[in-house]
């Protein structure tokens, strides 16, 4: 189903940066960030809960302060569900991420700009069936998209960071190797981590045009399980 042509979720670093393209001047940007804060109170000072799986570890060689303090700030705003933590909920997220999540990376083509954007993980989950991703939106709180005849979730970036946290040690197998190599190496990565994510776990690595539009994503995906059992008879 990858290559079939989906709608995008921006990763939160990207959402920050379209929301204030339209502020030309820095001092536009700050303004309009303090006047949140003061009118709004989007940036609470107290930690939330999530915050302890957002933090950073010396294995994540593309690490910026500055652009992870953002990126925490955009997460602020759409945090994760506090319910994902209890069992049953926990339980459901993971059966999903071993039986249905693709996981590896991504990155898209920018025309306007004309270069490509940074490379993150991704947990894409995409199935015919509305409840379960609607379900996995909503713990993490992705965009759940619907297509066609398909649904679609993406928690991308630190979004993706956090999640796979949370449900690593619930997991067995590769989904529990899969999430350990995104959970040590962040949530920029460079190519080579990439490239050596689609080796170790055989994914698959592709390109694809967003429908509707001239953006091209690129991506490094593995799926939960390839099968290779021969139909009952």
């Amino acid at each position: 189903m990858l290559e079939k042509a989906a709608g995008t979720v921006l990763t939160d670093e990207e959402y920050f940066t379209l929301e204030h393209q339209s502020l030309k001047r820095p001092t536009g940007r700050d303004l309009e960030d303090i006047e949140r804060v003061l009118t709004q109170g989007e940036f609470s000072m107290q930690e939330e809960w999530w915050e302890a799986y957002a933090e950073p570890i010396p294995t994540w060689t593309e690490y910026d302060p500055h652009v992870w303090s953002r990126i925490k700030g955009m997460i602020r705003r759409r945090p994760p569900s506090p319910q994902i933590l209890e069992p049953l909920n926990l339980g459901r997220i993971s059966g999903l991420i071993m039986g249905e999540v693709w996981t590896g990376y991504a990155r898209t083509y920018r025309p306007v700009l004309r270069r490509w954007g940074r490379i993150h993980p991704r947990m894409y989950l995409e199935m015919s069936d509305k409840e379960p991703v609607q379900f996995y939106g909503k713990m993490i709180n992705a965009l759940a998209r619907k297509h066609l005849w398909y649904y679609t979730s993406r928690p991308k970036g630190l979004r993706a960071i956090i999640l796979a946290r949370i449900t690593q040690p619930t997991l067995l197998g590769k989904a529990k190797e899969k999430t350990q190599y995104i959970i040590t190496h962040g949530y920029l990565v460079k190519p080579q981590i990439a490239e050596q994510f689609t080796r170790l776990y055989k994914s698959r690595k592709g390109r694809r045009t967003i429908a509707g539009s001239q953006i091209i994503e690129e991506y490094w995906l593995s799926p939960a399980e390839e099968t290779t059992l021969k139909r009952l008879p």
